[in-house]
């Protein structure tokens, strides 16, 4: 699990114990804001994934061995050729991808050292006989930072692709990127009328601004073309994954700050309760003891519970006026200190100022436990917005670390630059 998810984790289980020591209402306004956090589209982490989705012979295999620069996957004619989904990650990848491949049964994985930031998904073809595969393809989709669909020149227009796919996510569009692979088979002045023909299908799709790159993964006899530009689109993509980390590390990190102020932590968890309480427990049994009674024993414990509530402040802070002073005081003497105090048998007179064991031990159990309960909740809180804390500060170093790409442009043609960037 990355650091990413480990801080919002732990910032959801901050809000359950918030729901003790906060406003109800005021807990669910941050449980929503946490939502919205979650609900944030691709891999919560520092890598970038993307999924290979395509039909039977695009080329989705020989485009993924020529961005990795070796043969990876499998590549032929037999449909379906690749039967299962395989997956290109870093050797030295973070902890939160295994789990990710787990989760969604992608057993198959190449460990690679090209960069330690990109994870790539082979998945089966689409238009696949087998009806396992295309259920794959629509379950990984939300899972992704970004879906690489490789068409063809002669099945770039197929319906399943088209109806079956875009048009139903095209809601999503600005995590696709679209790839027309195997160019090498058109005829000279052939590829520019396929390619604005594949951006007309496709703003008819409703996808209003289409990322297209032109490929040729596997020329017979040559090396790839046109690859240095998708290349560099997907360096772009990594530092773009890098800046929305950077501000969802930062999201969380000021929400983690408005918990922590709503709930009154900002001068921290410990309120030193354990030996004030003890102070004011053994006081006032030796009081009830003594000549004092009742009257001076409830003092007592209303001064410290006051003194506390200031301290809290907040909701928590007046559930314990409520409960642990005035009227909420006086009804858990009279039901529960009174009646076990007037039930011990009468032993010989007590010394001036000093506890009486017995009465220290029915305060501890009636006042002093439930009191110390309910800032342990506030303790739980705070150390619970600590790890968030942590967690926070450990993948923001995580994604310093990390390396950068060298700031070059993509470098494709003038046609692949004008659909990429300034689409018709």
């Amino acid at each position: 699990m990355s650091d990413l998810v480990t801080a919002l984790e732990s910032l959801e289980l901050a809000l359950g114990y918030a729901l003790r020591v906060m406003d109800p209402e005021v807990v669910a306004g941050f449980l929503k804001r946490v939502e919205s956090l979650k609900a944030k589209q691709g891999f919560l982490g520092e890598s970038v994934v993307l999924a290979l989705a395509g039909g039977t012979g695009s080329g989705k295999s020989s485009l993924l061995n020529a961005i990795a620069g070796t043969p990876v996957a499998k590549t032929g004619v037999l449909r379906p050729c690749t039967d299962l989904p395989l997956a290109w990650i870093p050797n030295q990848a973070e902890s939160g991808l295994s789990p990710l491949l787990d989760r969604l049964g992608i057993q198959a994985r190449v460990g690679h050292d090209r960069h330690p930031r990109l994870a790539i998904i082979d998945l089966p073809d689409h238009d696949s006989v087998i009806e396992m595969h295309r259920d794959l393809v629509e379950r990984i989709l939300p899972e992704v930072d970004g879906v690489v669909w490789v068409l063809d020149p002669e099945k770039y227009r197929d319906r399943l692709l088209h109806e079956g796919y875009l048009v139903p996510l095209a809601d999503h569009a600005d995590q696709f990127l679209f790839v027309l692979n195997q160019t090498d088979r058109l005829r000279p002045g052939e590829r520019e009328t396929v390619e604005r023909d594949l951006v007309r299908l496709l703003h008819q799709d409703g996808i209003d601004h289409p990322v297209v790159f032109a490929t040729a993964a596997a020329p017979p006899g040559d090396f790839p073309q046109g690859m240095e530009g998708l290349q560099n689109y997907i360096d772009r993509r990594l530092d773009v994954k890098r800046t929305a980390t950077g501000k969802l590390l930062a999201d969380i990190r000021h929400l983690r700050r408005l918990i922590a102020s709503a709930a009154g932590l900002e001068r921290g968890a410990g309120l030193g309760f354990d030996a004030r309480w003890k102070l004011t427990r053994d006081q006032a049994a030796a009081g009830w003891g003594g000549d004092g009674g009742i009257g001076s024993a409830a003092v007592l414990v209303d001064d410290l519970a006051t003194a506390l509530s200031v301290e809290v402040g907040g909701h928590l802070g007046r559930r314990i006026r409520k409960e642990f002073t005035g009227s909420g005081l006086d009804l858990r003497m009279a039901a529960e200190v009174e009646p076990a105090v007037a039930a011990i048998k009468p032993t010989r007179r007590r010394r001036q100022a000093q506890p009486d064991r017995q009465i220290a031990d029915i305060l501890q159990i009636a006042l002093g436990n439930p009191l110390r309960a309910l800032l342990v909740e506030r303790a739980w809180l705070g150390a619970a917005l600590a790890t968030t804390e942590i967690d926070a500060l450990r993948a923001g170093l995580r994604l310093v670390e990390l390396p950068v790409d060298n700031g070059q442009q993509p470098v494709g043609n003038d046609f692949d630059l004008q659909l990429a960037h300034e689409p018709e």
